[in-house]
């Protein structure tokens, strides 16, 4: 509206050119002297915007690295805002980012926590958090069925050794004696079953030699004999529940031949 005015009067008074060039250089001039301070400063809020965009964008691409892809697309959506608005974005995104992060890390110590407990390397490639979360859910159903294996196992060890009247015999059995989680590593569990199937076939042996035992003890009834304590040892040291050898020290093959 001013400048259709100056024309007007500039018509009206009938000003030449020159005088209108020198009007114009004048507006010019003292709008010139007004604008570069505010430019400048606007310019410094950009530079501000894109320094702190910058700062945040490579925040949340290192954890993009980290989490192997995850928040890649919603950086690019934040990255095509206009900077007033991206700033803000990026913000969120780099708490949302951070926050899984974190939950990455402490995802992967129960990982290696876990698979210490096994015995297992816990050298780990880099993969994405729900591959990870996968293999620590497994994991953990493993760690509780290898408890109830390991407890089950172990007491029927102490149970075997029990019956036999034995006191633990090899470095393995006092371990699985002693309790303390023994078993739980991979290595540690093959030990703990093979104690057990030995143990249960030394229990069978003494379920087989009471019965052989208990046999002949009625023939002795029928017969109307008394055992002699040399040649009956064996017999009478399994029905007194003594052991074949009089001092709990279980039941050998050539013990249950002899019985035989």
């Amino acid at each position: 509206a001013l400048a259709a005015e100056l024309a007007h009067v500039w018509d009206a008074a009938g000003a030449g050119e020159a005088a209108r060039l020198d009007d114009t250089e004048a507006i010019a001039g003292a709008a010139l002297a007004e604008l570069v301070p505010r430019l400048a400063s606007w310019r410094g809020k950009v530079d501000e915007l894109e320094k702190a965009c910058a700062a945040l964008e490579a925040e949340v691409q290192e954890g993009i690295h980290e989490l192997c892809g995850d928040f890649a697309v919603e950086l690019q959506q934040a990255q095509r805002l206009p900077l007033f608005r991206r700033l803000p974005a990026l913000r969120r995104l780099t708490a949302d980012v951070a926050e899984r992060r974190e939950a990455a890390r402490e995802l992967r110590r129960e990982r290696a926590r876990l698979l210490a407990v096994f015995g297992r390397d816990a050298k780990e490639e880099r993969r994405g958090l729900r591959q990870v979360q996968a293999e620590v859910d497994g994991l953990e159903r493993e760690r509780r069925e290898r408890e109830s294996e390991v407890a089950e196992a172990s007491g029927r060890v102490r149970s075997h050794l029990q019956s036999l009247g034995l006191m633990p015999i090899t470095d393995v059995d006092k371990a699985i004696v002693a309790g303390g989680g023994f078993g739980m590593a991979d290595v540690e569990f093959g030990e703990l079953r093979l104690r057990r199937d030995f143990w249960e076939a030394e229990h069978s042996k003494l379920v087989a030699a009471q019965g052989s035992a208990q046999h002949v003890r009625l023939i002795w009834q029928a017969l109307g004999e008394e055992p002699e304590a040399d040649a009956d040892s064996i017999v009478l040291a399994i029905i007194d529940g003594r052991g074949p050898s009089g001092g709990g020290s279980g039941l050998t093959d050539a013990a249950i031949a002899e019985l035989d």
